[in-house]
């Protein structure tokens, strides 16, 4: 098929696919290997969006397209980025630009299938943020979190308790009766990704915040605070609240507890200056648990965790959780990849009638 009519056929049928995406503005262009070799530049105008192609950025010709929509379910705008038929050899940049709104501060997310989200590693330029992109499509949405947050309290307040939140309500911290007795100044603010590399194996599912307790007498709190940070992704993985060490440059996890039905994880701290964020790992959270005849005991079969370890088991319906401790390898995932634990029939009924079989949990490691 001549080059021509093959482009042609490529065009018609992008601008067919993305009609039915609610699509704001595209643009698809075919790059040749003089465009590679020089370095090249895609541009969205109406919406002011620049894909960088450095010189030899990529390992042959290939058409390439950006274009925008509507996210169904936020009515934002997403940013999507495809490149059909070359490798990405060394990274390309995306420039969005960044709406300067007060008090607002705008992080992007990025995914590269269309389902898992995760903060991306970007940086401020004058009124853009700029992407490292090394995947050869994904798409990338601004996630509108608060600048940052002083609220002082006098003595009185914070003898009484008193909630915190930030006007977004992905960072909730709560100073408990009685955890001080003098006047304080709570400080929160968002820090940028790129200071704080994420561990492999791990995703950033949340901003990373700044927190600082000024209590007027430089006390620490008398007792352990509870802090909430909201994450925005939906699938099942395990999510913890990680706090960075300054000292060893490393994220470290932070005894937490996940409200499925919220998206919200929380940790206490008695600490009065952290920086939190948080982390997903591969590990299944969320699924289907049936039960079995074993040792008659508050006992599991996972997949997931060595014997010996205790998890938090939470029936999602109605509430109810039982401590167990793993003592069997199971369920098999290639035959229930829905099924994140068995439970023994003891530690099961806590739960839920052994007569429904199977139920929806919440497994987690960390548990109060």
């Amino acid at each position: 098929m001549p080059r021509t009519v093959f482009l042609v056929i490529s065009f018609i049928f992008f601008i067919f696919i993305i009609s039915t995406q609610s699509v704001q503005a595209s643009v698809f262009e075919y790059v040749n290997m003089e465009m590679i070799q020089q370095g090249r530049e895609l541009i969205l105008p109406e919406d002011n969006i620049l894909l960088q192609l450095p010189p030899n950025s990529l390992s042959g010709p290939t058409r390439i397209s950006l274009w925008t929509d509507l996210s169904p379910d936020t009515n934002k705008k997403i940013y999507h980025w495809q490149i059909l038929d070359a490798e990405i050899i060394v990274p390309i940049k995306l420039k969005l630009p960044r709406p300067i709104e007060e008090n607002i501060y705008l992080a992007p997310q990025v995914s590269v299938n269309g389902v898992d989200w995760q903060l991306a590693q970007y940086e401020y330029l004058d009124n853009y943020a700029e992407l490292v992109i090394t995947q050869i499509s994904g798409e990338v949405q601004f996630l509108e979190i608060t600048q940052e947050l002083d609220i002082t309290l006098d003595a009185l307040t914070v003898q009484k308790g008193y909630p915190v939140a930030t006007t977004d309500k992905f960072f909730n911290f709560y100073i408990l009766p009685q955890a001080f007795t003098q006047a304080a100044t709570i400080h929160i603010k968002p820090l940028p990704v790129v200071d704080f590399p994420v561990p492999l194996g791990k995703k950033l599912v949340s901003p990373i915040y700044y927190f600082y307790i000024d209590a007027a007498t430089g006390e620490f709190p008398k007792l352990d605070l509870p802090i909430d940070i909201k994450y925005f992704v939906n699938n099942t993985n395990a999510k913890d609240i990680y706090y960075w060490d300054n000292v060893n440059k490393i994220w470290l996890p932070s005894p937490s507890l996940t409200r499925v039905n919220e998206k919200v994880v929380r940790t206490l701290t008695h600490q009065r200056e952290m920086i939190l964020a948080v982390l997903e790992s591969d590990i299944m959270e969320q699924g289907t648990a049936s039960w079995y005849r074993y040792k008659n005991g508050d006992f599991a079969a996972s997949p997931d965790y060595a014997k010996g370890t205790k998890l938090k088991v939470t029936n999602i319906d109605n509430g109810k959780s039982v401590v167990v401790v793993v003592n069997d390898y199971g369920p098999d995932r290639l035959i229930h990849p829905e099924r994140v634990i068995d439970l023994d029939r003891v530690a099961f009924q806590k739960i839920a009638n052994p007569s429904l079989g199977v139920i929806e949990v919440v497994v987690e490691e960390n548990y109060y």
